[in-house]
């Protein structure tokens, strides 16, 4: 329970990435606490999915920079946790219970409670109500290891999870039946219950589980193939990343699902993937990275590739926006880049879907440029801002505003020279209620594929369209899985690989 004197008890938390605290015998002094006057919040209900009052009170925590953390506990299904000028920064935001009967919300990232008065922040529980089931073995044999399953519900933003069976490798894992097409994979970033390192799981994953589900079954097995790298942090920076938050992820060029891993104390990763072409690219709340992506890695037979580098960057200067005409419901993303060349550029993006003001967060580099997000049927002016160059000490820009006027047409490109580069454009539109279009050019002639992957990395679509000629080509999407079956909302990412050429962008699906 802490310290205690005659004044009542004390908590101390012990923040990542410190994992040992050593007292030595004898008096201690400094160990001081500093109040401020807390000036904003995060407040919200939470409620289970039906009706009816919560079966428990769950625990909310709030992750925020330099290690700084924030718990309470609902009392009738409220809570609200306060913030100082101190608190200022990017702070991830969750519930918490120890019971595998309802399912777990998802955490919301990126919010920015300082400054912003009061966010309301509410979550819906589902009960578990079917099952998964399966095996998991090492080499094709009983494991030697415990391990933590999951499933995930993209269209709910939700979780569970159970640990598998010592000695034999079952396991019964209770998701929400609400739900047709969950991911199911392994936890690789479970301390308790880790991946051996240098293992790899396979399949990496399981997309779409409809439940009841039954031989969703894993095997972990040795690699000889890994990609390799280290995070480090862009000198100045007010706030240490936390690399227990952070992930590395590889997506195969020939389809399938993402590999993920989890950088060390020192930053250093390393995922263990199978012969392939990867594009790897790296995330942490509150932190933009450069390169955006590494692109074409290609990994041969018992290859280690090594010097996939990263820079993070902690996203401190707010940028505010305000979206004048612009039409109610409209969902998109709306964007700014630093100068350099993407993929090796900086990237700040924030969702949008009515009029009004945003904020956007960029971080310490040059020539931002912040972009319009686009609307079919619409004009907008200007169509981009030239921000200029950001410097460690700034900490706001603002006020730029996008005014929007109705064409009463949807537009199409006039006549275009033929390409003189590889290119791939943003879906239109975007995000995607019922299909939408991908545009791509290419200067020669090559092998084409498309691919759609949701946000951890699975293969949702893919089209393999073989040689196509010079010139510009567009693939429309229906908004439907390799099975035919409509995807979940969410994020996805989509992915084109022209010969040598290969480009990914983001895009979202609303239902």
């Amino acid at each position: 329970g802490g310290l205690q004197d005659l004044a009542g008890s004390f908590n101390f938390y012990v923040a990542p990435p410190d994992t040992q605290v050593l007292v030595s015998a004898g008096p201690h002094t400094g160990v001081d606490f500093y109040y401020q006057v807390a000036t904003d919040s995060i407040t919200g209900d939470v409620t289970q999915y039906g009706g009816g009052g919560l079966p428990f009170e769950p625990d909310v925590w709030c992750q925020g920079p330099n290690g700084r953390e924030k718990y309470t506990t609902t009392q009738g299904g409220h809570y609200q946790l306060f913030f100082a000028a101190a608190d200022n920064g990017a702070w991830q935001l969750g519930l918490w219970w120890e019971r595998s009967d309802y399912m777990q919300p998802s955490s919301r990232q990126d919010l920015y409670p300082v400054g912003g008065g009061e966010l309301v922040e509410n979550f819906i529980i589902y009960p578990a109500d079917e099952l998964v089931t399966g095996t998991i073995t090492e080499n094709g044999g009983a494991p030697s290891n415990q391990y933590r399953i999951m499933a995930w519900s993209n269209a709910y933003q939700m979780y569970n999870s159970v640990i598998s069976q010592a000695g034999t490798g079952q396991y019964s894992l209770p998701v929400s039946g609400i739900d047709n097409q969950y991911s199911v994979n392994v936890d690789e970033w479970d301390d308790d219950y880790p991946i051996p390192a240098g293992w790899l799981v396979q399949p990496s994953g399981y997309y779409p589980v409809d439940p009841p589900a039954s031989g969703i079954d894993f095997n972990l097995s040795q690699a000889t193939e890994f990609i390799e790298g280290q995070i480090t942090q862009d000198a100045g920076d007010a706030q240490a990343i936390n690399f227990n938050n952070t992930n590395v992820q590889a997506w195969p060029s020939g389809g399938g699902n993402g590999i993920n891993a989890q950088p060390d104390g020192a930053g250093y990763y390393s995922i263990p993937v199978t012969v392939d072409t990867y594009d790897v690219g790296a995330w942490c709340n509150g932190f933009l990275f450069k390169p955006s992506q590494h692109q074409n890695v290609a990994v041969n037979a018992n290859d280690t590739i090594q010097g996939k580098d990263f820079i993070a960057n902690y996203a401190h200067c707010r940028v505010e926006v305000t979206l004048v005409g612009y039409p109610a419901a409209a969902q998109n993303w709306m964007s700014a880049s630093d100068s350099s060349t993407w993929p090796n550029s900086y990237i700040a993006n924030v969702g949008v879907n009515n009029p009004g003001t945003y904020n956007l967060y960029i971080c310490n580099s040059v020539g931002w440029t912040l972009y319009a997000p686009w609307v079919g049927g619409y004009d907008v002016t200007p169509g981009s801002y030239y921000i200029g160059d950001i410097t460690h000490s700034d900490t706001y820009r603002g006020v730029y505003t996008f005014t929007y006027t109705p064409t009463g047409v949807e537009g199409r490109p006039e006549a275009q020279a033929p390409p003189k580069t590889f290119a791939l454009s943003q879906n239109k539109p975007n995000p995607v209620s019922s299909s939408t279009t991908i545009s791509f050019q290419l200067p020669r002639r090559a092998d084409v594929s498309l691919t759609v992957y949701n946000i951890l990395g699975q293969e949702a679509k893919r089209w393999q369209k073989g040689m196509m000629e010079p010139g510009y080509h567009s693939i429309s999407w229906d908004g439907r899985d390799k099975t035919g079956a409509k995807v979940s909302a969410g994020v996805y990412f989509y992915r084109l690989q022209a010969g040598d050429f290969t480009a990914t962008r983001r895009m979202s699906v609303l239902r």
